[in-house]
């Protein structure tokens, strides 16, 4: 599987009930931190590709309304959910913290 770019506050929905944890990436095209985001996205789903977590990126700006809805001011931005609900959130390139919350929950 492979980390899902989601287009669409529809796709956006359907993605968070399909998993039990989602860990959504908001990022912004200009914005380098955001690749290095992607990367370590990447090496993430691999590592935990036998759990129940699924991994997306959204474009901030392209998508404003789902941005809007989920007060999000900054990319990169990176929020957890459960059951379509957030849990977590790490803004900026953090990487030891992105993955330290994908294991709290």
């Amino acid at each position: 599987m492979v980390v899902q770019q989601l287009n669409s506050a529809e796709e956006f929905n359907k993605f968070l009930l399909d998993w039990k944890l989602a860990v959504v990436h908001f990022y912004a095209s200009w914005a380098p931190p955001c690749e290095q985001v992607n990367k370590v996205l990447k090496d993430l789903q691999d590592d935990y590709k036998s759990y129940p977590v699924g991994f997306a990126f959204i474009d901030a700006e392209g998508v404003p309304d789902v941005s809007a809805k989920h007060s999000i001011a900054a990319a990169p931005t990176l929020i957890y959910f459960k059951g379509g609900k957030e849990v977590d959130r790490v803004n900026g390139y953090k990487p030891s913290e992105i993955e330290s919350k994908l294991t709290q929950h």
